[in-house]
């Protein structure tokens, strides 16, 4: 079997009444595990072998500094292109 081809969508979208820009990454794989979505912000929290689990909190902190806001979302929340995602991350900056 061939593995599946990862795809990953970034999409910018302005909310021009509340001045802020909003850009999602999303991917086509299987999305974050339940038991897992709560945590994944935490530093030194990792799912991988290798993992320092730094990366998600850095960013996170990084948006929260400049006034924004960082953060999972359901795939029920978001379409677009019609197209089916795993996980969706939602970053939030004033304009």
């Amino acid at each position: 079997a061939r593995a599946a081809k990862c795809e990953i969508d970034i999409i910018f979208a302005r909310d021009e009444a509340n001045a802020r820009l909003f850009i999602y990454f999303c991917d086509n794989g299987p999305g974050v595990p339940e038991n897992i979505k709560g945590k994944i912000f935490r530093p030194f929290f990792t799912s991988r072998s290798k993992g320092t689990g730094l990366g998600l909190a850095i960013v996170q902190k990084i948006i929260e500094a400049h006034s924004g806001s960082a953060r999972l979302i359901d795939s029920g929340e978001f379409n677009a292109f019609n197209k089916k995602y795993g996980a969706i991350f939602e970053l939030v900056l004033p304009d």
